[in-house]
């Protein structure tokens, strides 16, 4: 489909997922069907969303309506699976993907949802406004923008203001950047940078250039305009930008988020582990015995 260049590098897989071929017959039919259950949810919002544009359309209303579809951000590894005796529907089940389908569903890029690499916030909109949008129909753009730009774009398309004030709350201002120019074909003036941050997982964008860690490991810093699925880490070479872009993290976590000083506490000299040590709910590989 063109969405990703054949020239990006694809994360391998982690260490401790096993390789399909290495896993028992028992073992496979256990992860295609709780995959095929992932599958069946999916379809399940896929004929939802078909029932709402096939009303709206007999309403008169399609044309004119939004409709802005965003996935979750990143498939997650964790395996918190309870009730392996019954099946994946079973209301008395609880089943999750693990590491493996995960890994399966964010290639190519690296890592997870709740991390703050390509793999855990790098996500798809699909946009349908018949009447209001300007650009060809199937057209694609990699502008960067962010879940916050949902709200000035909504704000943009009602004609009124984000409020600055309100009784007793100290009102934030406004983060996000209206879509509506994307929507036209235009350039939009986007963010100066991104702020990224889930447990000891942070990131921070400004441009092309991007510093992020894991697990509050060493900063890691990469180009995202020739190494979008973050491999050449060029953080040793760039002390400068990494220093900058740490110093604006630190200071957007304590004034906007409003983190506590533990939550800011400074990353360590530690190589990131990237799941490659046990230990944790996101280190889990597939397999095993499930009865």
């Amino acid at each position: 489909m063109g969405v990703i260049p054949a020239s990006w590098k694809s994360a391998p897989r982690p260490e401790l997922v096993p390789a399909w071929d290495t896993l028992s017959e028992e073992d496979r039919i256990w992860e295609a069907r709780r995959m095929a259950a992932f599958a069946a949810m999916v379809d399940r919002v896929d004929q939802k969303t078909g029932e709402l544009i096939a009303y709206l359309k007999s309403k008169g209303k399609f044309d004119n309506t939004l409709i802005m579809l965003c996935s979750d951000n990143g498939a997650c590894p964790f395996d918190r699976t309870r009730g392996k005796e019954l099946e994946p529907w079973d209301p008395d089940s609880y089943w999750c993907y693990d590491t493996g389908w995960s890994h399966v569903g964010n290639v190519p890029f690296r890592l997870h949802k709740q991390n703050q690499h390509e793999g855990g916030i790098s996500s798809p909109l699909i946009i349908s406004w018949p009447a209001g949008l300007k650009t060809e129909p199937g057209s694609w753009t990699d502008e960067p923008a962010h879940l916050v730009d949902f709200m000035a774009t909504a704000l943009e398309l009602a004609g009124t203001e984000y409020p600055t004030t309100w009784p007793g709350i100290e009102v934030d201002p406004l983060q996000g950047k209206s879509l509506l120019p994307t929507f036209r074909g235009e350039d939009r003036d986007g963010h100066e940078f991104l702020y990224f941050h889930f447990s000891s997982n942070r990131a921070i964008r400004k441009g092309n250039w991007k510093l992020v860690t894991h697990r509050a490991s060493r900063w890691e810093l990469y180009d995202l305009s020739v190494d979008p699925t973050e491999f050449n880490d060029l953080a040793a070479g760039h002390p400068e930008m990494v220093a900058s872009l740490s110093e604006l993290w630190h200071e957007t976590a304590e004034k906007l988020e409003r983190l506590s000083e533990k939550q800011r506490a400074p990353v360590s000299d530690k190589a990131p582990p990237l799941l490659k040590k046990s230990g944790g709910p996101d280190n889990r590989g597939g397999g095993g015995k499930k009865k």
